[in-house]
């Protein structure tokens, strides 16, 4: 049978014989021997520094029983004299002054002894106790030399050589109890610190 096909026109052979814009760029980009540019990947998110390791606190010096003696006895000595100085010219004992007695020698034990328990809650208690005596003591001689018009030292034999009726005179009031047993109390429950001894507890320390 005869062939039908109608010869393609000469535009339509023209343009399959000549080649594209795009691949005349891509032979003449691998005839100068350059790569093909590629899409630039996407930045990568920067590692995070990482945190520094936490410091640990540099252990605590041991306790010492002695250290704190010598400084609860200073400081509530301080906190005596104090209390005896306020009292001679207020002409009145403040209870707050009391509690300052066994605060400051059980601060002492607490601060540089670094110790707490029983054994220290009981010598500062014992401290408190004597250094609540000297305060009075002082008072005492101070409010005789005061109202006598002597001298301090004259006051303070005074006290002295009569130290029963002097004693007595002042526990005839009840609030000189309530402020001795504050004194010593506060002294030993903060030496002893009860608080801490129970977390120390459970925390198994």
């Amino acid at each position: 049978m005869a062939d039908h096909t109608e010869p393609a026109p000469a535009e339509q052979i023209g343009e399959l014989a000549t080649p594209s814009e795009a691949t005349l760029e891509t032979n003449d980009t691998v005839a100068s021997g350059t790569a093909p540019s590629e899409t630039p990947a996407p930045s990568e998110t920067p590692a995070q520094p990482e945190a520094p390791a936490p410091a640990f606190a540099a252990p605590l010096p041991p306790s010492n029983l002695a250290v704190g003696l010598v400084a609860g006895i200073g400081l509530g000595l301080v906190a005596a004299l104090i209390y005896a100085g306020v009292a001679i010219f207020a002409d009145r004992e403040l209870l707050a002054l009391g509690l300052l007695i066994g605060f400051a020698v059980a601060f002492g034990f607490h601060r540089f002894g670094r110790t707490r328990g029983i054994v220290p809650g009981v010598i500062a208690a014992v401290v408190a106790l004597v250094l609540y005596f000297l305060a009075i003591y002082v008072e005492g001689a101070g409010v005789i030399a005061k109202e006598a018009g002597v001298g301090f030292v004259d006051g303070l034999r005074f006290v002295l050589e009569n130290n029963g009726e002097f004693l007595k005179y002042y526990f005839e009031d009840a609030l000189s109890y309530v402020f001795l047993i504050v004194s010593v109390g506060a002294a030993f429950f903060y030496a002893y610190d009860a608080k801490s001894q129970r977390f120390d507890r459970a925390n198994g320390r």
